[in-house]
């Protein structure tokens, strides 16, 4: 199967907000051989400030904001092209909590099925924790940095060092040099082949229900670690979540409790049950490679077998775990609710769109902007009808109709003008970062020249929307 390694700069780090300025994705085969590549420069999306630590990271200067074509017609562009290599396999750096997440919600924002990326026979993964595992497996495989907490340091720049970082070209190519590196080695060859196992949900189900025990990778806290864990059941709420015991800890004192105490136990830290997220793309390696680390080295593997049987032959206990799991769920769910979301972030809270708007969409985006118009109050699902609105305002606003036009600059105007800590950058929260560099550079004139830029800028947008 093919690969096509990506990544994304955006005008910030909000999935449900932001937009795209900059993407490169490059086709190989199954060699890591270049086969094709695309690569698409974006605009500001109409409507939105840009967040002052993004453009310091990309560099992005003002005629990029302004003068390249809008997100909308580059994602055009870009979903054409993507259709005609599939089904291919997408990795990328930290794409599984970013890249992949902001890709959907974009495609949901612009009325295009979402889960485009890993439907029709395409599968999703990222190349991030693969190098984590890959590096406890052969610590020579590639020099890791530390943190200033002596931590190694799993950055995409530090690793490879490359020029240009953070510009989607060399990162997208930097993403394929990493993976072509596990590949080459043959101790983290197994690792990368482990992890093409578990891109889907149910590849990664039915590993765990085949194999039974398998070596978990997890990084949290900075560090790396590894955890044997027999699998019990997948999460009686999370259908995406497999859970696990940690054989490091013997069954046998927590068969004996009772409901109540059992609950408390497994609350508390050392953790014995793990959550394995199967729609994660996690690295599952063979137990062969946990047992020789601590602790579960210096126990032995008749005890560990053990456990196992202790496990497999304990189906109450299985179900009273089972039930404390929906217990924990049902006492999160009745706390207060949040704030009523905004649109953009419904995409999981939402629910699928009908049969009947989802034609909709496959129309609005094959006739011109005034029928378009007439498409906005088929829409069943509200959510639907503000994306058509803001769309046609972004690409063609002369054809929006006046009330729905008022209606848009409102929503923008209201958004932007807040002076509450919101989800997206407002103009007040622009401004502030903007005399917080003002204030550390004050002696560097390129630095200053170019927030001088950023602010007027922004001041254009302040006062198209400051009367809306």
């Amino acid at each position: 199967m093919n690969f096509v390694f990506a990544d994304l700069e955006t005008s910030g780090a909000n999935t449900s907000f932001d937009c795209v300025l900059e993407a490169c994705f490059i086709l190989t085969n199954d060699k890591l051989q270049e086969l094709d590549r695309i690569h698409v420069k974006n605009r500001l999306e109409e409507g939105l400030v840009p967040n002052l630590g993004a453009l310091n990271v990309t560099g992005f200067d003002v005629n990029w904001l302004k003068q390249n074509p809008s997100p909308y017609q580059s994602n055009q562009i870009l979903e054409k092209k993507l259709l005609s290599w599939g089904p291919v396999i997408f990795l990328g750096y930290n794409s599984q909590l970013f890249d992949w997440v902001f890709l959907s919600k974009t495609f949901f924002r612009y009325l295009k099925p979402p889960y485009f990326l890993n439907t029709k026979g395409n599968k999703i993964g990222d190349v991030l924790p693969v190098i984590r595992a890959a590096k406890l497996v052969d610590n020579s495989v590639i020099e890791t940095p530390l943190t200033e907490k002596g931590n190694p340091s799993f950055k995409l720049s530090d690793l490879m060092k490359h020029q240009n970082a953070h510009g989607a070209v060399p990162d997208t190519e930097a993403v394929k040099t990493l993976s072509e590196i596990i590949v080459k080695n043959p101790k983290t060859k197994p690792v990368w082949d482990s992890s093409l196992m578990t891109l889907s949900r149910q590849e990664c189900g039915d590993l765990l229900t085949k194999d039974k025990v398998v070596t978990h990778t997890e990084w949290f806290y900075g560090r790396l670690r590894m955890y044997v864990t027999k699998f019990l059941f997948s999460h009686p709420v999370y259908v995406a979540w497999a859970t696990t015991w940690d054989l490091q800890h013997s069954p046998e004192d927590y068969i004996k409790m009772d409901y109540k105490d059992l609950k408390i136990a497994l609350s508390k830290a050392p953790k014995v049950l793990r959550t394995i997220k199967t729609n994660r793309s996690p690295v599952l390696l063979n137990p062969s490679y946990g047992l020789k680390t601590d602790p579960y080295k210096i126990i032995s593997p008749d005890e560990i077998q053990k456990r196992i049987q202790i496990l497999d032959n304990s189906p109450e206990f299985l179900e009273r775990i089972n039930s404390i799991l929906i217990d924990n769920h049902e006492e999160k769910a009745s706390k207060p609710d949040k704030e009523n979301l905004q649109p953009e972030e419904t995409l999981y809270s939402g629910g699928f769109a009908s049969q009947t708007d989802s034609t909709i969409m496959e129309k609005f985006h094959t006739v011109d902007w005034k029928e378009r118009v007439l498409l906005i109050e088929k829409f069943s699902d509200d959510r639907y009808s503000f994306f058509a609105k803001r769309l046609i305002y972004q690409e063609a606003p002369d054809v929006l109709p006046q009330s729905f036009k008022k209606e848009i600059m409102k929503n923008i105007a209201n958004r932007l003008f807040s002076t509450s800590k919101q989800q997206w950058t407002t103009i007040p929260e622009f401004y502030r970062s903007i005399d917080d560099m003002r204030n550390k550079h004050e002696k560097d004139e390129k630095i200053m020249n170019k927030l001088e830029e950023y602010n007027n800028f922004v001041s254009e947008i302040e006062k198209k929307y400051e009367a809306a």
